[in-house]
């Protein structure tokens, strides 16, 4: 397959994952996350891959999957130099601590938001 062909099969799955998001069928949009990282080719791709992933896992009150897949986001892109990624990472502490708060477990969502504020105090 050619670079080209993988860009383009990257860009129609992750449509088709959007589409399910928005149509509310998240079992079957997570069904295609595999798919999706397995095609990846940039950092951006798996990023994305990665953000819609725990959203759909939060949709499903899957919380305790989501805050596995925000450590995994954080863990993987926390030294990043690509500031559309560095931007966007601020959500995935973000919403980790939403849950955490949800879960009532205060002292990790205190803890979260430090760690957003602390990194993010410029923006």
């Amino acid at each position: 397959m050619s670079k080209l062909n993988q860009k383009e099969d990257f860009e129609i799955l992750y449509n088709e994952f959007n589409k399910r998001v928005k149509d509310e069928k998240f079992e079957d949009s997570l069904s295609l996350v595999n798919n999706l990282l397995n095609i990846a080719e940039s950092d951006i791709d798996i990023f994305y891959t990665l953000m819609g992933k725990s959203t759909v896992q939060t949709h499903l009150n899957k919380n305790d999957d989501a805050i596995i897949t925000y450590n995994e986001i954080i863990e993987k892109f926390n030294k990043t130099s690509n500031k559309v990624i560095f931007k966007f990472l601020a959500y995935a502490y973000f919403n980790m601590a939403l849950i955490y708060g949800k879960q009532n477990n205060l002292k990790k969502e205190l803890e979260t938001y430090n760690i957003l504020l602390e990194k993010y105090i410029f923006d």
